[in-house]
């Protein structure tokens, strides 16, 4: 079957070294564990390197950022003295903070006609007339509500929580009888690096606590509960240490990779020392005095040495398949569960042995005959009985309910509302989803208008004024589509500085054109033409206000912008662009992920199962039972409407990759005992041997992911959720179905199996020797 016992014996002799080298390991990684950050920017999640990206990119050369906060207000107080003047000092203090490139509202746009207005009502009833006023969103259209629009740098993540620090100690200012709120996809990252400490500062916690509850009330033994969970916890170091050291924050995607690595680590010592227990609980059933613990671990190694090594392979590949998705958090829980995977296999076959021989503890004859591990036993091998016996009835079964969960995978669909992935009566998106409501925009699409060179020496099409008035026009358009809360652009900004210039005999377009050039000399006045103008005057930005929504949407909403583009500049070109359309336009890849992950892993898991195996029949009933769980949680999700979001998208990989676990493990023992006993018996005592790993297994990782679907976050508590419950069907597969499709193995096929020596290997214990 592969490692030789010598091989294991040397390992345990050496186990003092090998806890030495485990140790220092240790040390070294822990400075890096420190080091772990969070960060759910929004560049964290866009797809870079396409041509949407690229065309970012050139905007952001041509016009700079686009980032932006909001202040909204309300109360009774907004339109009082003390509220307009409370406005203005926010204005003024927000505009000074680092990261701010300005403030503008409601005072920034009227101030210079004396502040605060002597009449607020008036002034209220005026702003809620001013097309400039409604389209940044200064004020609602209700008239109820006004807000600063805060435009900002591209900052890190500390710098933004600063910031935001900062926005609310400036607040802490405000009259009483004022409301404030900061919305915008600054203060989502917040929620959202918020839900990602939540996982790590509550609910992996609760996951340990349960963990030493079930492990203790089921081992019995300090020293082997010791041992799993030192070995649980290294694992851990050997991917988050080397995370850390890279500089890798975590984020709402990654922040699942600490539970993943712990259950799955813990699953596999599980195996081992619940095996080893066995075995030297059989050493004193049989009437020795002392278990020969070195003869004892290094014939469990022995024996389930290649299972363990596949297992990890077959996990490592189960995330390593995420990699191929374009959204760089997905991509990267992959790439680093699979290394952190392959690492904890190498423990396996090191630190965990050593662990053992070290913390040992002392066996009883409970092991074998009974506590959890008998009873786990006779429940499997009972369950294998039925399963055998009824063997129809569980395979129609199967079959049947497969089938009614295919018909729900039709109707998946994708989430790319981000805002829908917090709770309804979250404060900041019932707060986003009440401002757009009544027209402050809180996302923006940024629209280009670019036409073609004049040539010749003329002067560029945007320096006339004529044509930055096409522009308040087009802006008009736009404001009436449906989805669209506001729009700016220099043409809204000509047409407000119009209102301020006193009327004069000189015709419309000769006025219009004395106001831009005279907004052209004026520093203030350059610095916002600047901002919706190239440099060259070919290009001209608008700035689109919409509500918040999906990419179905988002694809509308742009149809329509190069419509009215078409309708009012046929001899232009319109490109849509900016950082909220990248987050969008990113969820569109999570349908390929699913597939091409799920394909990836259903490859491998079959090459693996194939290599196993003496034939393809025999690989292909021993896959049927891993699909079923991947089928039932993907079917599960379109019968009861949990949509694909990006940390859902996962779910199918990482099950296939667990499940397969069991399955090897099952194997190992199956093709063992059925050259000697036939298929029937075999599946009995196989299940009889490993019943007590695959429940204790399967409530460790059910427990696992099941912390994580307490998170308010909706994709994290979808994922979490939905892994434990395909995990359970997982482990009602390896109970029932895989018992019922392996005992179709016909006779020739089970005498194809590899045995070292005798199936009675497996239930004869080592004799007794010195250590």
């Amino acid at each position: 079957m592969g490692t030789s016992e010598g091989f294991w014996r040397t390992v345990g002799g050496r186990r003092w070294p090998i806890l030495a080298i485990t140790a220092a390991v240790a040390v070294v990684l822990m400075p890096g564990l420190a080091r772990l950050e969070t960060d759910n920017s929004p560049d964290v999640f866009i797809i870079e390197g396409n041509a949407d990206h690229e065309e970012y990119q050139e905007f952001l050369s041509q016009f700079g950022h686009d980032h932006s906060l909001r202040i909204v207000f309300s109360g009774e107080t907004l339109w009082t003295t003390e509220g307009l003047r409370f406005l203005d000092a926010l204005e003024r203090g927000a505009a000074e903070l680092p990261g701010v490139v300005r403030a503008s509202g409601l005072a920034e746009h009227k101030r210079r006609f004396g502040w605060p207005p002597a009449d607020p009502q008036a002034f209220r009833r005026e702003s809620i007339d001013n097309g400039l006023d409604r389209a940044a969103g200064w004020i609602s259209r209700d008239g109820d509500a006004a807000s600063c629009l805060l435009l900002l740098e591209a900052l890190q993540p500390e710098q933004r929580r600063q910031l935001l620090d900062s926005l609310d100690s400036l607040l802490l200012t405000k009259p009483e009888g004022l409301e404030a709120q900061v919305l915008g996809l600054g203060v989502l990252n917040a929620a959202l690096d918020r839900s990602s400490r939540e996982i790590e500062e509550r609910y992996f916690p609760l996951l340990i606590a349960f963990t030493v509850v079930l492990l203790a009330a089921v081992v019995r033994s300090p020293g082997q509960l010791i041992a799993a969970l030192l070995f649980v916890g290294f694992c851990q170091l050997l991917t988050l240490g080397p995370m850390g050291y890279r500089g890798v924050a975590l984020n709402m995607v990654l922040a699942i990779l600490p539970p993943v690595i712990f259950v799955i680590s813990l699953a596999t010592a599980v195996h081992l020392i619940l095996r080893v227990r066995y075995r030297a609980s059989l050493v004193l059933k049989d009437g020795a005095e002392e278990a020969h613990w070195i003869d004892v671990t290094s014939a469990v190694f022995k024996e389930k040495g290649w299972a363990v090594l596949w297992t990890g392979v077959t996990t490592s590949v189960g995330f390593a398949s995420l990699m191929v998705s374009d959204v760089a958090p997905v991509r990267s829980l992959g790439g680093w569960a699979a290394l952190g995977l392959l690492l904890a296999t190498v423990a396996a076959f090191t630190a965990l042995p050593a662990l053992v021989l070290w913390l040992r503890g002392k066996p009883t004859t409970a092991s074998a005959t009974g506590g959890f591990e008998g009873r786990a036993s006779r429940w499997g091998a009972t369950g294998a009985k039925f399963a055998v016996r009824n063997r129809p009835l569980v395979v129609g079964g199967l079959i049947a309910i497969s089938g009614l969960a295919a018909l729900g995978l039709p109707q998946l669909r994708v989430e790319s509302n981000a805002l829908h992935y917090l709770a309804p009566d979250h404060p900041l998106r019932a707060g986003i989803e009440e401002a757009e409501s009544v027209g402050i925009g809180v996302a923006a699409l940024e629209l280009l208008v670019q036409t073609p060179s004049s040539g010749g020496g003329a002067p560029a099409p945007f320096v006339s004024a004529l044509e930055v008035d096409r522009l308040a026009d087009l802006a008009s358009d736009l404001e009436k589509l449906e989805g669209i809360t506001g729009v700016l652009n220099a043409g809204t900004v000509l047409r407000d500085a119009l209102l301020y210039v006193p009327q004069t005999p000189t015709n419309a377009h000769l006025r219009g054109q004395m106001v831009l050039d005279g907004l052209a000399q004026d520093v203030q006045g350059r610095e916002v033409l600047d901002s919706f103008l190239s440099k060259d005057r070919q290009t001209a930005r608008s700035t689109v206000f919409v509500t918040t929504s999906g990419v179905e949407d988002l694809l509308r909403i742009e149809s329509h912008l190069r419509e009215q583009v078409a309708a009012r500049f046929p001899e232009a070109t319109a490109r849509v662009t900016g950082e909220y359309r990248l987050l969008l336009l990113a969820q569109r890849s999570l349908i390929s992920t699913l597939i091409f992950s799920l394909g990836l892993t259903l490859i491998a898991v079959a090459v693996v199962l194939r290599l196993l195996l003496p034939s393809f029949r025999l690989a292909f009933l021993a896959l049927i039972p891993n699909l079923w769980p991947v089928v039932g949680g993907l079917g599960l999700m379109g019968w009861i409407g949990v949509p694909l979001d990006i940390a859902t998208v996962m779910m199918a990989s990482v099950v296939l990759g667990l499940a397969v676990d069991d399955t090897i493990h099952t194997l190992g023992h199956f093709r063992h005992y059925a050259p000697l006993h036939g298929a029937r018996e075999a599946v009995v005592r196989t299940l009889r041997a490993t019943a007590p790993a695959y429940l204790l297994t399967g409530a460790i990782l059910m427990v696992g992911f099941g912390v994580c679907g307490l998170s308010d976050f909706a994709p994290i508590a979808r994922f979490g959720a939905l892994s434990a419950f395909s995990i359970g069907l997982a482990v009602l597969g390896d109970l029932f179905a895989l018992p019922a499709l392996l005992s179709l193995t016909p006779d020739n096929v089970c005498r194809r199996l590899q045995i070292e020596s005798t199936a009675e290997a497996l239930q004869r214990p080592p004799g007794p020797s010195s250590p």
